[in-house]
Parts: structure tokens; C-alpha cells; sequence
């Protein structure tokens, strides 16, 4: 995904994740930026570190975990909703903006529209936990659920449990998108959001 990214080859390639959590998925980026970049470039992390689940201290096991894997120095933190932070990144200044934060449909919609404008010509912008693409899924439900909020349920259609926020905000903003897993993503052209990610 992040070689797929590169608009400028050999260029530093800067990553924004909204949603960093505990950290294992910033460690990954920050490899890859070294492994494939020579280290140069950054990945800023966008999370408010909030207590969630059985995690009572995430910024400190985040913390911890990027002093471990020893790539403190290509991390940047902005601790704070993801409706106060990213309207101040200036435009196109990513490579590649990877969304994994609050899933709720109204979130996750509303961080799609933000990263939008934050992604170059050529980036991509993309994101974790589509389970099930719309078209998939029984569409009222899904509708249903991610006007309540609903976090997590089983769709009847797949018998997949899913996140319908998630997938109803993808399919709102986009139609189709690539997918590989539970990863989906898209690439910013001139004309538009393209389904086209050689990887």
C-alpha cells in the first residue's frame, strides 16, 4: 500500500492515521517509510488516546511501543478529535491518509469528506475494518444501524459481523472502492477517486 503511494519516486512520503490506538499500525508505517524510503518522510498520528474497552492508558502503551520498535523519530502525535485537528493540515499534504478511528457512521463519514482535500494527486486515501462492501450486505439493515449507531452487528445477508458504519460512509463517499481484507482504499486522480491501486 505505502509503495503504491509514492507520487514522487524516491521523494519523502508522509502518511496521516487518524487513529492510531496503541500504536501497531503507526510501527508499520514508520518501517515501511524506512524500509522503502531511506527514512524520509513522517506518519502523524490523529487519536484522542481516550480510555476505550480494557485499555484504561492507550497513549502510554502507544508510547511505549514506538520507543520499542525505535521510530520516535518519524512519528509526529496530534492528540484530539479528528474534528479539531485535521482542519489545520494544510491541503494535499499527504501521501497517504489511512483511516481507523471512531467507526460510527457520522464519524466515519465526516473523516472521509476532511481527508479528502488532505491527500495529493496520485496518494491514497484508505482505511481498516470493511468487512462487507454495501452491495454485499442487507442494505436496509445496514441503513438502519448506521442511523442508530451501531458499532457492531451480524448481517444476515453475509453472516459476516461488520461494522455498517464504516460501510455505509465507503459507499456514500466512494461507490466502489479497492479492497484487500478488511483494508479498502482509493487513489486521488485529476478526475477523481479511482479504484486502481497497484500494489
Amino acid at each position: 500500500m505505502l509503495a503504491a503511494a509514492a507520487v514522487v519516486p524516491g521523494a519523502p512520503l508522509n502518511i496521516l492515521e487518524i487513529g492510531s490506538w496503541t500504536g501497531a499500525s503507526a510501527v508499520i508505517w514508520a518501517h515501511a517509510i524506512e524500509e522503502l524510503c531511506g527514512g524520509k518522510g513522517k506518519v502523524t498520528c490523529v487519536d484522542t488516546w481516550l480510555p476505550y474497552m480494557d485499555e484504561p492508558q492507550p497513549f502510554t502503551q502507544f508510547s511505549n511501543r514506538i520507543a520499542r520498535a525505535e521510530v520516535a523519530h518519524l512519528i509526529e502525535t496530534r492528540r484530539g478529535r479528528s474534528d479539531d485537528v485535521l482542519p489545520t493540515f494544510a491541503a494535499e499534504s499527504y501521501d497517504l491518509v489511512y483511516i481507523d478511528g471512531d467507526h460510527s457512521y457520522e464519524q466515519a463519514k465526516a473523516d472521509i469528506e476532511t481527508a479528502k482535500s488532505l491527500v495529493r494527486t496520485g496518494g491514497i486515501l484508505c482505511g481498516d475494518d470493511l468487512e462487507v462492501l454495501f452491495h454485499e450486505c442487507n442494505q436496509y439493515l445496514a441503513l438502519k444501524w448506521a442511523e442508530l449507531g451501531t458499532e457492531y452487528a451480524r448481517d444476515p445477508a453475509t453472516g459476516l459481523a461488520f461494522h455498517p458504519g464504516v460501510t455505509v460512509a465507503v459507499h456514500r463517499c466512494f461507490g466502489s472502492v479497492w479492497r484487500k481484507g478488511l483494508t479498502w482504499g482509493v487513489r486521488k486522480t485529476a478526475e477523481g477517486w479511482s479504484t486502481s491501486i497497484a500494489l
